[in-house]
């Protein structure tokens, strides 16, 4: 069974971004076929049977792509670093970003750490930071 959700956040990062890892033959994307089943394949495996949908983004791939750290001139005016991290019950991921303080701008939090970077990403663009 396939993670609706994951797609979905897949779908959102690529129209609103346009990032697409390359056309190499390692890279992931999500596809389905004429039938409607959805998977994650290389872009060598999809050939004409399989209509690919976007990207199947990576945590090595986002975590290269956002910015380490971000400037806020606000009532805070710190340089926040960029985390991802079990969240303190342990049961999801929170990423974000992390200053001196103990206010941390754009944090999400998913059931994956994957979801909780895509989820950061589009905080980040709908921010303006990206």
């Amino acid at each position: 069974m396939q993670d609706n959700e994951l797609l979905e956040l897949c779908k959102e990062v690529y129209l609103k971004l346009g990032w697409y890892p390359g056309n190499n033959y390692s890279e992931k994307v999500w596809v389905n076929n004429s039938a409607g089943k959805l998977a994650i394949k290389t872009t060598k495996e999809t050939g004409d049977y399989w209509q690919e949908i976007c990207p199947a983004y990576s945590l090595e791939y986002l975590l290269e792509k956002l910015p380490k750290y971000i400037e806020l001139f606000d009532e805070h005016a710190d340089d926040y670093l960029l985390f991802l991290r079990p969240n303190f019950k342990g049961d999801e991921w929170n990423a974000g970003y992390s200053g001196l303080g103990t206010w941390m701008p754009y944090l999400t939090d998913a059931d994956t750490p994957l979801k909780a970077l895509l989820k950061l990403t589009l905080a980040l663009k709908e921010a303006g930071e990206l």
